[in-house]
């Protein structure tokens, strides 16, 4: 520093040492914070506290300007009436737990801890401390065979060749079919996936009823067109009915 600016150099020399190199500062941890207050107060030669004061000094002023006395203004705690009140009675002494009478009554259990869902498990897994039962087979490693399509990997409850031939025997048969979920049947042409909202006969049956001038509900479905000799109509469109005899 000295070579490079030597102003400064002369500058930080006329300085403590304290003040500028680490070397010099002091190693404890200190505080001027509680130093600072302690000569505030000691400046002061009020008793109580000059936030209190202030506040104390804006009541006294709102008495005098209503011409009432200042102690209606105190709070009933602070009064020599309540206290003398809270302390007239005397404490009796108590006995001890050894004195007391035994309950008959049977005694109270905690509440039940229900734990919420969701919340993590916090039992230790004991699944390989406990010893196996040898005397069953395990069935950790075995392929499940189906007893409907025969086939390995899966049994009958989940079997999706049982559900297709349930399907189309259910189409077949006119009947809405249960065991499939996913896959919904037409309540007026017994079609499956898509329903009678969206059923293209059902559409054109009521354009065609539009044109000749009859009301949608005078059209019927093909399972209500039948005769007395139980002889199903496949006539989509149908404008006139003749039952036969």
């Amino acid at each position: 520093m000295k070579e490079i600016a030597p102003k400064c150099h002369e500058w930080v020399s006329a300085k403590p040492k304290t003040q500028w190199t680490r070397a010099a500062f002091r190693t404890h941890v200190h505080s001027d914070m509680i130093q600072v207050r302690r000569d505030k107060l000691a400046v002061r030669d009020t008793v109580i506290c000059p936030s209190a004061l202030k506040k104390l000094n804006k009541a006294i002023q709102y008495a005098a300007v209503r011409n009432e006395p200042w102690e209606n203004y105190i709070h009933n705690c602070y009064s020599k009436e309540l206290y003398m009140k809270l302390y007239s009675c005397t404490l009796e002494p108590i006995v001890g737990p050894e004195f007391w009478q035994t309950a008959t009554e049977p005694r109270p259990l905690p509440p039940n801890v229900k734990t919420p869902a969701g919340r993590p498990k916090k039992k230790r897994n004991t699944r390989n401390d406990i010893a196996h039962d040898t005397t069953k087979l395990s069935k950790v490693g075995t392929v499940v065979n189906c007893t409907y399509c025969k086939a390995r990997g899966h049994n009958a409850r989940t079997c999706e060749v049982k559900k297709d031939d349930a399907i189309k025997k259910a189409v077949e048969e006119g009947t809405v079919p249960i065991i499939a979920k996913s896959t919904c049947v037409c309540k007026i042409c017994n079609q499956p996936g898509h329903n009678s909202r969206t059923c293209k006969v059902k559409k054109q049956q009521q354009q065609g009823a539009s044109i000749n001038g009859l009301k949608p509900s005078n059209i019927v479905s093909v399972k209500q067109l039948f005769c007395g000799q139980h002889c199903i109509m496949t006539a989509l469109e149908v404008n006139t009915l003749t039952l036969c005899q």
